[in-house]
């Protein structure tokens, strides 16, 4: 009996976890520690983007800086 409740608890932890990852992966970045290297979170897409602007100056022809892009 006790090895079968042992042998069900490794069983929950492994789903929780296998099902904690799928979850982050499938959500993109939160952050820009999420991102690699020079890129910065894009958090309204949760993707992780170059950074062209961290102000509207930044920008050319009038555009705008909305997170890190000019649009």
């Amino acid at each position: 009996m006790r090895h079968l409740l042992v042998a069900l608890g490794l069983i929950g932890l492994v789903g929780l976890t296998a099902g904690g990852l799928a979850c982050e992966s499938d959500s993109g970045c939160k952050v820009d520690y999420d991102c690699p290297g020079a890129q910065v979170c894009r958090v309204s897409s949760g993707s992780c983007v170059e950074l062209e602007c961290e102000q509207d100056s930044d920008c050319s022809n009038g555009q705008t800086c909305v997170e890190y892009l000019c649009e």
